[in-house]
């Protein structure tokens, strides 16, 4: 089996797959299912390939992956169709694994595999019904060329082969620390070595104690040119010295050349001779024509406290070899501190803590790591942070505890503090290279070096050779994009041993009030991580309330529940609190979920009451209208909303009183009032113009182009809509140009012009899909399915509808999922598929009730007895009639008069008596 986890590997304008590598130069290299293909079935033990990558399974003009693969005869492919979540990958590969390991078929195991996604996405449903989970049983997709049967044959004893994981490609001596079984990552370095080399640079490795510097030189060394080259190591400070570097060098030559071997070694021990002439001699005779590195493994023992070679005639020896190596000689220096006085003879290279992949196979590499649960992995990989010395005194201590246990990772944290040497490396600092490392560690990630200049209060161009000294003391790593970063290890040590809490709280304060002031999401989002640190649970608050905000507009409904959840769990102030369960009122609200909504809207309002936040109150009284409003009752939602209108207006807040009137309108406009709704839409307006609150103009000229479009007055609507169109334009209000271009369309879509309809719905979903709006995408679909159905075109009308279903059923938006349903109902009533379309109508009304969606209740029971009524089933069509219309009258929906029409004309058709009959057979 071959398994390949990727990245997204289909382009949609070429429309062609590929898959993303990484060629030796370390750069990019597109992989074609086709190239890969010609390779694996070179192999014919290669039984079955799993794409692990989006989109592999998706087909196009040229091919995806997967279709290029498969064509070349593999006898099984199992590959995604669509996008793949990481915990969906996880669940999905553990369990077909799991069943392939059992001895069952692929087929079989696939099953089980895609039965697990659907139990764990309804488990994540069940446990937290308040965050929208994705279903992902559908994605995988197999492939089969020919039958392929169990790949485990469980009745032969199955075991590993000798060489199935990983184990040393270079010869290991005592110094070496190989963790499990083989050498693990670090390719850039490799790469820069490899280069430097190349181009005839000497290369001195320097970073953190422990960080893998003597297993990397020597691996790569090994390795270097096909193995070509004899390594000779040089290791601490008794071998690092001249005599001990010519006497090694003269012992080589004389096992090479026996007969020359005297008469070198009188050279070699002639005291008159300087000891750059005795080297010189080795080179021209030995190392001259050799291809040979030679390796100068813990360079800091004869290196002084400011970083330098302590000895003068060593430093001058040392020079000589650099500058005077013959080409294929290679000098590679292991240092904890940048040797200060070779800094021009020796390329320096600062190596940096181990990437997230590299730490994930390390511990996969050794068979005693790997024994960790899965679900303690991520925490050991944020403790360790990186450090392959850490995991060396892990590994350690599990052969003998066997068990893990947390206690282990603490006594391995332990253990490294004791062997970085921080505090000798800290007291070499002057006075504002401790100052300044003291604030570079209160930084928890690569950080910019504008930010460490907001903190400290100096200039980035003073701090430059503060950093770059940090980094010769590997004490922080230093980029040339001047970004920075304290090991966490390091970051322990200093907050235990240096820094005192009340500083830590100080300085994370300002380092949250610098990320405020950024522009990026990522920013804010770290300004929230050292708000936590700093417990300014305020700022912590109102930073969550700003990412939620950007969530929402986004359409990642999800995290934006979990941000306001994280804040309900801190001690922060009422007012903060009352902000959390608004805002997952708003959001709970959005997917239908009303009565969860309504619960969360009293509590805010029981809080804005008792602190005296009249705006807050005001607000939560809006939305408490807007729950009513949902639900059909519209007497209530009014009280709520004149409740709210005369807030906003004794305290002088324009921006909610204009808010408030929008409601109003909506309210009205839903109830047929058209005159009244237009009139409080423009009340709204003038306010909004007052205030200059673009985003809300927009918005309300929206509003006004749908009472136009109600009362049939297409030609302004569409006025009141390009007017929108612009405002949303010109502010960037991407959302809301998506919703108001769907408007367009659909006055088109009334007035006959299908094809225009259709252009503007193109553009609207487009843009929807860009920003990830899920919510208006559904809509959109909604739409097109519209415009196709007025066309005649039922299947594609279908095909919409049932994309957009897919999408409400994704991110549980209910009252769409209804209206969706209902939908699609009338397309199996036109086509005459008269069953499909009343179990899809039953749907519909059964998710209405759930929700307490009144208007559409009555909508789908007018839809039913519609039906019915066209198939002349009178007995049917009556009763849900009757309801209809009794409901549409009880909130006041203009829609009772089509209802009223539909019964007329049953009474036409089988007289009065005959209509009362069937009316009092159903009470």
């Amino acid at each position: 089996m071959v398994h390949i986890s990727g990245t997204k590997a289909y382009h949609t304008k070429k429309k062609k797959g590929a898959l993303y590598f990484e060629n030796e130069g370390g750069d990019e290299e597109q992989v074609s299912g086709t190239s890969l293909a010609e390779t694996l079935r070179e192999h014919a033990c290669v039984k079955l390939l799993i794409l692990s990558a989006s989109e592999t399974a998706i087909a196009g003009s040229e091919g995806g992956v997967t279709e290029q693969a498969a064509a070349y005869g593999l006898p099984s492919i199992v590959a995604m169709r669509f996008a793949v979540t990481d915990e969906g990958a996880k669940v999905f590969t553990t369990e077909l694994y799991t069943q392939l390991a059992k001895g069952l078929s692929l087929t079989r195991a696939l099953a089980y595999a895609r039965e697990a996604l659907h139990r764990d996405i309804v488990l994540r449903r069940e446990t937290a019904p308040q965050i929208l989970h994705i279903a992902e049983w559908f994605t995988p997709v197999v492939y089969q060329n020919q039958w392929v049967g169990p790949l485990i044959d469980k009745a032969q004893p199955y075991q590993l082969p000798e060489y199935f994981h990983p184990r040393s490609s270079f010869l290991k001596t005592k110094q070496s620390r190989l963790i499990g079984e083989g050498f693990i990552g670090r390719k850039r370095y490799l790469i820069q070595l490899r280069q430097a080399f190349r181009a005839g640079r000497h290369v001195c490795l320097h970073g953190l104690g422990g960080l893998g510097k003597t297993t990397l030189a020597e691996a790569f060394a090994h390795n270097y040119d096909n193995h070509s080259h004899s390594i000779i190591i040089f290791r601490n400070g008794h071998q690092i010295n001249e005599a001990h570097i010519l006497t090694d060098l003269a012992k080589r030559f004389a096992n090479a050349k026996p007969e020359l071997a005297e008469s070198v070694q009188q050279t070699i021990d002639n005291p008159k001779i300087p000891p750059q002439d005795k080297l010189q001699l080795l080179i021209d005779n030995y190392l001259q024509g050799r291809k040979t590195i030679l390796i100068f493994d813990n360079v800091e023992d004869v290196q002084t406290e400011e970083g330098e070679i302590g000895s003068e005639s060593l430093l001058t020896f040392l020079k000589h070899l650099c500058k005077n190596t013959p080409v294929n000689c290679h000098l590679l220096f292991t240092t904890r501190y940048k040797i200060e006085n070779l800094a021009e003879e020796v390329e320096h290279l600062a190596l940096d803590k181990m990437s997230y992949a590299e730490q994930y196979r390390l511990l996969n590499y050794s068979k005693v790591l790997r024994n960790i649960p899965l679900i303690h992995r991520e925490e050991v990989y944020r403790r360790l942070d990186g450090h392959p010395r850490g995991y060396e005194y892990l590994e350690a201590l599990l052969k003998k505890e066997k068990t893990f246990q947390w206690a282990l990772v603490n006594q391995a944290e332990a253990d490294v503090f004791e062997s970085l040497l921080l505090a000798k490396a800290y007291e070499c600092l002057t006075k504002q290279e401790k100052a300044i490392f003291r604030i570079a560690s209160i930084f928890i990630t690569r950080t910019p070096l504008t930010a460490l200049a907001a903190v400290s209060g100096q200039d980035e161009i003073s701090l430059i050779p503060v950093l770059e000294a940090l980094q010769d003391w590997s004490l922080c790593f230093f980029e040339k994009e001047n970004r920075f970063e304290v090991h966490r290890l390091t970051r322990e040590w200093m907050k235990h041993n240096i820094i005192p809490p009340t500083e830590i709280k100080v300085r994370a304060l300002q380092a949250g009030e610098y990320f405020t002031r950024q522009s990026t999401l990522n920013d804010q989002i770290l300004a929230r991580d050292y708000f936590e640190i700093a417990e300014a649970w305020g700022q912590f608050a109102q930073t969550s309330f700003t990412i939620q905000n950007h969530y929402q507009l986004i359409g990642l409904y999800p995290q934006a529940l979990e941000l306001n959840q994280t804040v309900l769990e801190k001690n922060t102030e009422e007012k903060f609190i009352s902000t959390a369960l608004f805002n997952q009122g708003v959001i709970l609200k959005l997917f239908g979920q009303y009565d969860q909504a309504l619960a969360l809207y009293k509590q805010a309002l029981t809080i804005d009451k008792k602190i005296g936040d009249r705006k807050g109150e005001s607000a939560t009284l809006n939305n408490l209208a807007t729950i009513a409003h949902a639900k059909g009752d519209y007497d209530t939602a009014l009280r709520f909303l004149e409740q709210s209108l005369t807030i906003t207006q004794e305290i002088g807040d324009r921006k909610g009183e204009s808010a408030t009137l929008n409601n109003l309108g909506t309210t009205a406009h839903t109830k047929g009032d058209y005159n009244t709704a237009l009139n409080y839409l423009e009340q709204s307006l003038v306010i909004k113009r007052q205030i200059g609150d673009r985003q809300g103009e927009g918005v309300i000229l929206n509003n006004i182009s749908q009472i136009n479009d109600a009362k049939g007055d297409y030609d302004n609507a569409l006025r009141y809509l390009e007017q929108s169109l612009s405002i949303r334009q010109q502010i960037g209000d991407r959302k809301g140009e998506g919703a108001t271009l769907n408007n367009i369309s659909q006055i088109y879509n009334a007035k006959g012009e299908y094809d225009t309809s259709l252009s503007y719905l193109e553009k609207s979903l487009k843009i929807l899909q860009l920003i990830g709006d899920r919510k208006g995408e559904g809509t959109t679909l909604n739409n097109l399915a519209t415009t196709a159905y007025a066309k005649g075109e039922y299947d594609k009308a279908l095909q919409y509808l049932n994309q957009s279903l897919k999408i409400q059923k994704q991110i549980g938006d209910l009252q769409g999922e209804g209206t969706t349903l209902n939908n699609i109902s009338q397309i199996y009533n036109a086509k005459g598929e008269y069953d499909k379309a009343i179990q899809n109508l039953e749907q519909s009304l059964e998710i209405t009730h759930q929700i307490g969606d009144m208007p559409g209740i009555a909508t789908t029971l007018n839809n039913m007895g519609g039906l019915y009524f066209d198939q002349a089933n009178y007995e049917d069509a009556i009763p849900l009639l009757v309801q209809a219309y009794q409901i549409n009258q009880q909130i006041g929906l203009p829609n009772a008069d089509v209802t009223a029409r539909y019964l007329q004309a049953i009474i036409e058709h089988i007289g009065e008596a005959r209509f009362q009959e069937i009316i009092s057979g159903t009470d």
